[in-house]
C-alpha cells in the first residue's frame, strides 16, 4: 500500500469526509469531533464562530496554506490508523508530520471546549420585597455583596424599637415570658444505665443507674432523697396495698465522685475551680433473674419517685422542705451548704426556699431519657468500680469476672489492661 505524505504547505483537502455523527452536536453551540473532521478547517472555524460565539484572534488570520493550531478532539476515531479508500489516502503516520499542536484553543469570551457540556451560570438577581432579606421588619436590605473591607452602616428607624426598653413594665413582662418558654423547652435529664451484672448466688442482675451532674442541686444529699422517697412510698403503699415494692432499693441511693475524664486512663476525681469534687446521685437497680422482663417497668417506677419528691407544688413547700433539711445539718446556717443557700437569697428564708424550688423544677421539670449499656468507667473511678463489684457480686479479684463483665467495667478493655486489683485505693481529696 502506498502512502502520500503531504507537506506543511499543501492545503488540506476540501473533500468532505463521511462520518457517523454528521450534523449532530452534544449540545447547542458544541460540535463533535466528527463534525470537525467533515469540512475544511476554514469552513469549520466560520460555522463554529456563528453557532457558539467563538471569538477568533483578530490579529492573526487563518490562511488556506497554513494549518491552524486547533485542539485535537478528545478520544476520536481520527487518532487511529485508517484503511485506504475509506477515510482518504492519508495515513496517521503521514498526518503526524504536520506537527499540529495538541493543546490549543481559541481565546475568547464565548470559547467552547468540544465534547464538554458546560452549565450556564445563572445571574444573581435581587431579592424582591417579601424575601428573606427583607423579613423581620427591617425593610429592604441591599442585596449586592459588599466589597472586601467595605464598612456597612445599618439605618434604624428611631420610632421603631422592638425591645421597647423605655417601657420597663412591658419589658419585664416580656422577659418573664421568654424565661417561661425557655424552661418549657428544656432538655430532659440523660440518665445512664450500666449493663447487667448477674449474680447467680443472689438471684439478681444489678444495674448501676447514674443521674447527670446536679448543678445547683448539689445541696440535695442522699439522706434527703432516702427520707422523702421512703415517706412517699409508704403513703402510696397505703393507697395501693398490692404494690409489689419492699423499698429495699431506696437504701442503695448514694453519691459518688465523678471521674476526671470520661473513660480516662487516669483514675482521678474531677474537681471544680474551688477544688471541690463533683458528686453524682446514683442507685442500684436489682432485677430478679427469673423475671428479667420486669426491668423497664421496675426502673420507670423507681425513677418516678425522684421526680415526685422534687416536683413543684402550689407553694414553695418542696424548696422549704429541702432548706430545712440542710439548715439542720451540723454546719447549720453559718457554714457549708446552709450558709450558701441563705447567702444567695441575702438571708431571706422565703426567697432561699423559692430559689431551691426553681432549681428543682429546672433540673427535673423536663423529664428524662435513658442511655443503656454505659460502661462503669465513664463516670466512676477505679475504687468505686471495685466497691460495687465487691458489694453486689462478691468479687475478690478480676479473675472472678468473665471477659464480658470486664468489658462492662472498662470500655477500652482488652485494648487497655485492667488496673492492678490489689493496688486500687481511694484517692484522697
Amino acid at each position: 500500500m502506498n502512502y502520500v505524505a503531504p507537506t506543511a504547505k499543501i492545503a488540506p483537502t476540501a473533500k468532505k469526509q463521511k462520518t457517523k455523527n454528521r450534523g449532530k452536536a452534544f449540545a447547542p453551540g458544541f460540535t463533535t469531533g466528527s463534525d470537525n473532521e467533515e469540512d475544511t478547517v476554514e469552513t469549520d472555524a466560520r460555522r463554529s464562530a456563528k453557532s457558539s460565539s467563538v471569538t477568533l484572534p483578530s490579529k492573526k488570520k487563518v490562511s488556506k496554506t497554513e494549518t491552524p493550531r486547533m485542539k485535537s478532539p478528545a478520544k476520536t476515531n481520527s487518532s487511529k490508523k485508517t484503511k485506504a479508500g475509506k477515510h482518504g489516502s492519508v495515513s496517521t503516520k503521514a498526518a503526524s508530520s504536520q506537527k499540529i499542536p495538541e493543546k490549543w484553543t481559541p481565546k475568547g469570551k464565548g470559547t467552547k471546549i468540544p465534547g464538554k457540556i458546560s452549565t450556564p451560570k445563572k445571574k444573581r438577581g435581587k431579592n424582591k420585597v417579601g424575601d428573606s432579606a427583607s423579613s423581620g421588619g427591617y425593610g429592604q436590605v441591599g442585596q449586592s455583596s459588599p466589597g472586601k473591607g467595605k464598612v456597612i452602616m445599618l439605618d434604624f428607624d428611631s420610632d421603631d424599637d422592638p425591645l421597647d426598653l423605655d417601657n420597663k413594665e412591658a419589658y419585664a413582662k416580656a422577659v418573664a415570658e421568654v424565661k417561661k418558654e425557655s424552661k418549657e423547652g428544656r432538655k430532659p435529664l440523660s440518665i445512664c444505665v450500666s449493663p447487667p451484672f448477674a449474680s447467680v448466688t443472689k438471684g439478681h442482675a444489678y444495674y448501676y443507674v447514674t443521674f447527670p451532674k446536679p448543678g445547683k442541686l448539689f445541696i440535695l444529699k442522699p439522706d434527703w432523697y432516702r427520707i422523702n422517697i421512703s415517706i412517699c412510698r409508704k403513703r402510696r403503699k397505703l393507697v395501693n396495698p398490692k404494690l409489689n415494692d419492699a423499698g429495699n432499693w431506696i437504701d442503695t441511693i448514694h453519691i459518688y465522685h465523678m471521674r476526671k475524664n470520661e473513660y480516662g486512663a487516669e483514675s482521678l476525681y474531677r474537681k471544680t475551680n474551688s477544688n471541690n469534687t463533683i458528686d453524682l446521685i446514683a442507685f442500684i437497680h436489682a432485677v430478679p433473674l427469673d423475671d428479667m422482663e420486669s426491668f423497664d417497668e421496675l426502673l420507670t417506677y423507681k425513677l418516678k419517685y425522684f421526680f415526685d419528691v422534687c416536683r413543684k407544688r402550689r407553694t414553695n413547700a418542696t424548696g422549704m422542705n429541702a432548706l430545712k433539711f440542710i439548715r439542720d445539718l451540723p454546719t447549720g446556717d453559718t457554714g457549708g451548704i446552709g450558709r450558701w443557700a441563705l447567702n444567695r437569697a441575702k438571708g431571706d428564708v422565703e426567697k432561699a426556699a423559692e430559689l431551691i424550688t426553681n432549681d428543682m423544677e429546672e433540673y427535673y421539670g423536663g423529664g428524662h431519657s435513658l442511655q443503656y449499656d454505659v460502661p462503669l468507667n465513664r463516670y466512676m473511678v477505679d475504687f468505686d468500680i471495685k466497691t460495687f463489684l465487691v458489694d453486689y457480686l462478691g468479687t475478690t479479684s478480676w479473675d472472678d469476672l468473665s471477659e464480658e463483665d470486664k468489658k462492662k467495667c472498662y470500655k477500652d478493655y482488652p485494648k487497655r489492661s485492667l488496673p492492678d486489683w490489689d493496688t486500687i485505693e481511694r484517692e484522697s481529696y
